[in-house]
């Protein structure tokens, strides 16, 4: 038996395969999100079920030597991975392009503006409620001090169990650099207009594109764009008007949402969403800064939260149901 790894980067063996004497806890005791400033994941799921809804969300340090340029990227699984990062499918596992990442790129002259090594994306809000889980995130940071890109910020909703509503400021200096909102998945979806169906057996995400509306959602093959990559398929929505781009949408698993229509306020850009269970949300977002408000109600219209989205840093705490 080896009683200690030698090299500081395996240490995590000995934690791993220390077999200490514990109490068992039942796995629901924990809470279902976890947030890890020091590598900034924050990890969420809408059950401990097998079949639960599960996402991650990226805003933290761009400082260790093989990370990716994936601050404020997202991934979700439901039954299979809906959308994913497309490093998965590359030979070396260490494509660290923005464009493998489920995050708004900026492009100029046809190459992505990158994210800066050493810097760091800074979480502006974070809460964890029964209902729905929320974070924003300074995206801008990232990039140092790179002049093409003015602001850079997401706002991340996890509506449970099934639900997600993505909301992104993306600010440049010329409208020479395009904005471009970037899903990866496994294989080919469909494009109806502004939705975007992506079906892998059983399961399906389906991707309402609220704001900008009218732009062209274009489908790309990782293996016909890059040498080594085995699969994967990137969609793009690019927005060239202006200088100022506002994104929202909504992305629904396995046909939790019925409709999701555009349902503004002054100042803010919003979603009306209806779930097949009934519920109804109303959702809206700052145009210029963090935060804005959700209405949740129940199937008989009675009224489960309302009120101002976060606008701090409430870390969830480890369990769920603490002695």
């Amino acid at each position: 038996i080896v009683p200690q790894m030698k090299n500081s980067f395996m240490y995590i063996a000995d934690f791993l395969y220390e077999r200490p004497q514990m109490k068992r806890r039942p796995l629901d005791e924990l809470s279902t999100a976890y947030w890890g400033s020091g590598t900034g994941q924050l990890m969420m799921r809408s059950s401990w079920k097998s079949s639960a809804t599960f996402a991650n969300f990226i805003c933290g340090p761009y400082t260790e030597s093989h990370a990716h340029r994936d601050q404020g990227s997202f991934v979700i699984y439901k039954g299979t991975w809906l959308a994913l990062d497309s490093n998965v499918f590359s030979h070396s596992g260490i494509e660290q392009d923005e464009e493998l990442h489920n995050l708004v790129r900026f492009d100029t002259n046809g190459s992505a503006v990158k994210q800066r090594y050493g810097t760091s994306c800074s979480m502006a809000a974070l809460a964890e409620t029964p209902l729905y889980t929320y974070a924003s995130a300074s995206i801008t940071p990232t990039y140092g001090n790179r002049s093409a890109v003015v602001k850079s910020e997401r706002e991340f909703l996890f509506i449970k169990p099934d639900t997600f509503v993505v909301f992104d400021r993306a600010v440049v200096a010329s409208p020479a650099t395009r904005r471009i909102w970037t899903l990866n998945v496994t294989a080919e979806p469909k494009i109806d207009g502004d939705v975007t169906n992506y079906t892998e057996g059983k399961n399906k995400l389906e991707v309402y594109r609220l704001a900008p509306t009218g732009l062209k959602t274009e489908t790309l093959s990782w293996p016909e764009m890059r040498k080594g990559m085995r699969g994967g398929v990137r969609v793009d929505v690019a927005d060239t008007n202006g200088t100022a781009s506002v994104f929202l949408h909504v992305l629904s698993a396995n046909g939790a949402v019925v409709s999701a229509t555009r349902a503004d306020a002054p100042g803010q850009t919003g979603a009306a969403i209806k779930f097949t269970d009934g519920r109804t949300a109303t959702v809206r977002f700052s145009n210029q800064r963090s935060g804005g408000t959700i209405e949740l109600q129940a199937a008989d219209h009675s009224l489960q939260t309302s009120g101002a989205l976060p606008i701090e840093v409430f870390v969830p705490p480890l369990f769920a149901r603490p002695e």
